[in-house]
């Protein structure tokens, strides 16, 4: 687990975020290639939280999918330039 106060960018290392800040947070995945990496992500702070895909990747056919207070997602590295929330 890593527990997250600031702009972040996600590592393949990573599997489990919780964002805990005041403040909004921006965390950049790394590039989707189909390696069926999963994420789960937490935010248990106030603000929200910006998960933001690298370029050319979309998450769902988006940029960035935003998570407020208790919200949370898994999200999947489906296949090349694609991430999907499951």
């Amino acid at each position: 687990m890593n527990r997250i106060k600031g702009n972040y960018i996600i590592k393949e290392s990573d599997s489990f975020l919780i964002c805990d800040s005041s403040t909004a947070i921006s965390l950049t995945l790394k590039s989707a290639i189909g390696k069926e990496d999963i994420f789960y992500i937490k935010n248990i702070g106030s603000a929200d939280v910006t998960i933001t895909a690298s370029l050319p990747d979309l998450i769902e056919g988006n940029a960035t999918k935003v998570l407020a207070q208790y919200e949370s997602c898994l999200l999947l590295d489906l296949d090349v330039n694609v991430w999907i929330v499951i």
